[in-house]
């Protein structure tokens, strides 16, 4: 009897106790500061609807984790905030679903979730960072976003990505403005069924990419299938409306991509449409969609390489440079585009260009576009006749190869330096060798111009000759713009410097025999007019150097010079797609030295092939010689 007694008074209190199917945020009695732990309460009373009421205030919270079976009713005129001087950390964001099941986050009414990105954006308040999201969904399924309006975060209005190997599936975004974000509107690195419909994604400004939407995988298990977006806008945002920057992925080891853009609208921002392909298979295709007011370029397709098919159809493009750019800066050639359809508002003569390497061109491709300057006059774009004009043509194919430095086998020719490598404004990551006569310190000044929004700050990688590391210093923030490394030896011998300030321009100083910039990688350089000297061994047949501009049609101008500072062959105005100056010569008694003569309106890049050693010297007096050589 006690038994049975007993069992009735458990199910009794397990009826007492069990979750309700819905509750008031209200009535977990939410502070006026803070209300983040009336949300918790919520969260943790099982109740499988929430009803966040309008209690005649905002809520203020901090980072809030939505679980599984939830669904989170915002009604008219809520409004939830992030909290200030709060979300420190370089991933707090607002609501973040990891790993859930089944959750719905939707207004009624007019609903506004918002952060303080310019908060987050003042450095002598927080941690630089991208990732202080709105509404965060990492991994898990059946999740639901609807109603709402997201604004100002420190990152994306809504970031959808994997879980470490979980990929979110089953995805609804509906009814959704993501307006003011640090980084994007929407960014979508990893998902399979989505559908992001009748939303608007606009004003993004503050660190890039700065889309509408960006789909951006970061690795090769990331997928982006199933995908679909329709009726939405994205406005007004500080790079591309859109953009597919899908490297990450690749053909043998990626699920094919598979997307459908539909009526979609794309008006006011810097670039319509962007895409860096790469080599995963799959297909990508617009609908329906008008795109006006671009800042740029109407499209711009990078590293198609025809794995992919990519399609617009039906479209209208009326941009203030109504252009297709198409380019790769690799030896591939570029496929697997079509426009069916499409009216393309343009005064340019050439409405579709492509920038490739030599004797690589377009394949698989159709252009259907009616184009002109005004709507009511617009004429057939000749396909054929592009096509033939960027057809492949092997033969003029070039290649380079580079020789391997060798530190311990040079010495410096002279005993003086002449004007250091003062001359060269270095962007980005680079190394430099230097030769030292004997033990000692030897002073080496770096100084600086500040380019973009990062903070000025970098690290110094120092090897022997023998490939030894020497030093390292990291976290190096420069005092007025400037720095000075002072290397320390214990004899003669030659130094590798590997320098990393990122976007920031570099000049070095250094007063000491025997120093050049290494070019076996791409060496970056930014402005101006430069003279590079370099040695061409003796026995040389062929000099190669390789010169590229940058994307977003800034130029270079290269000539090649050999010893009597003849012009031998030259690039004019190069653009993003490398060119190879190749020179045929006769072989000589004595080592020769050449010069590569650059003008440049912005940022780019050279190399020095073989049989030369890949160095680059500021002036002749600087050179490196093999220890054998007198």
């Amino acid at each position: 009897m006690k038994k049975i007694i007993s069992f009735f008074a458990v199910l009794t209190a397990a009826a007492l106790f069990a979750a309700p199917d819905e509750v008031k945020l209200s009535s977990f009695g939410p502070g006026k500061d803070d209300a983040t732990a009336a949300f918790e309460a919520a969260f943790a009373s099982g109740a499988k609807k929430i009803i966040v009421d309008d209690p005649g205030f905002d809520y203020i919270v901090r980072p809030l984790f939505v679980p599984s079976d939830t669904e989170i009713v915002f009604l008219d005129k809520v409004v939830v905030r992030a909290k200030k001087d709060e979300f420190k950390g370089t991933n707090d964001s607002l609501f973040r679903i990891r790993g859930q099941k089944n959750v719905i986050l939707r207004g009624e009414g007019t609903v506004l979730l918002e952060m303080n990105k310019a908060d987050y954006q003042d450095k002598t308040r927080y941690r630089p960072a991208e990732w202080r999201h709105g509404i965060a969904i990492s991994g898990g399924e059946n999740v639901i976003v609807k109603n709402l309006t997201v604004r100002s975060s420190g990152g994306d209005g809504i970031y959808v990505s994997n879980n470490k190997a979980d990929c979110p599936r089953d995805i609804l975004i509906e009814n959704v403005i993501c307006e003011n974000h640090h980084r994007q509107g929407i960014s979508v690195t990893c998902a399979e069924n989505l559908i992001v419909r009748s939303s608007r994604f606009n004003e993004t400004s503050g660190t890039p990419p700065a889309c509408g939407i960006d789909f951006e995988p970061n690795e090769a298990r990331d997928r982006l299938v199933n995908i679909l977006m329709e009726d939405c806008e994205f406005s007004r945002n500080a790079m591309s409306g859109i953009f597919f920057h899908l490297i990450q992925l690749n053909k043998e080891k990626s699920l094919p991509v598979s997307i459908t853009i539909r009526n979609c609208r794309f008006d006011g921002n810097r670039r319509g449409l962007g895409a860096n392909i790469g080599t995963v298979s799959g297909e990508i295709t617009f609908d329906g969609c008008s795109f006006t007011e671009s800042g740029g370029e109407s499209v711009y397709f990078k590293n198609a390489f025809g794995n992919l098919k990519f399609t617009v159809r039906n479209s209208l493009f009326q941009d203030k440079i109504g252009k297709i750019e198409i380019e790769t800066d690799a030896p591939r050639d570029t496929g697997n585009i079509f426009f069916e359809n499409v009216k393309l508002i343009t005064g340019a003569a050439a409405p579709v260009t492509l920038d490739c390497p030599e004797g690589y061109g377009l394949v698989n491709c159709h252009f259907g576009l009616l184009f002109g300057e005004a709507l009511s006059s617009l004429k057939e774009f000749d396909s054929q006749a592009l096509m033939e004009k960027y057809a492949p043509n092997p033969e003029q194919r070039k290649s380079i190869t580079f020789v391997t430095v060798e530190p311990k086998k040079l010495k410096a020719a002279t005993q003086s330096s002449k004007d250091g490598l003062g001359n060269m404004n270095i962007r980005g990551k680079f190394r430099f060798i230097q030769a030292v006569p004997a033990a000692g310190t030897y002073p080496i000044r770096f100084t600086f111009r500040r380019l973009g929004r990062r903070d000025l700050k970098g690290s110094i990688s120092v090897r022997d000759q023998n490939d030894t590391l020497v030093d390292r210093k990291e976290k190096i923030i420069p005092v007025n713009d400037q720095y000075v490394y002072e290397l320390k030896t214990n004899g003669a011998g030659v130094y590798i410097f590997e320098v990393n300030f990122g976007d920031h321009c570099v000049q070095l100083h250094a007063d000491h025999p025997g120093q050049g910039i290494l070019a076996d990688k791409a060496l970056p350089l930014i402005w101006g007019c430069n003279k590079l000297y370099f040695v061409v061994p003796a026995e040389a047949e062929e000099v190669k150097a390789e010169v590229a501009g940058s994307s977003g049609g800034e130029w270079i101008h290269a000539y090649l010079r050999d010893s009597s500072q003849r012009i031998v062959d030259k690039a004019v105005e190069c653009y993003n797609a490398p060119r190879i100056l190749t020179v045929k010569r006769t072989p000589t008694e004595k080592d020769e030295i050449w010069t590569l003569e650059l003008h440049a309106e912005e940022d780019h890049r050279v190399r020095l092939g073989a049989p030369c050693l890949p160095i680059f010297y500021a002036a002749p007096e600087n050179i490196l010689i093999k220890r054998d050589e007198r």
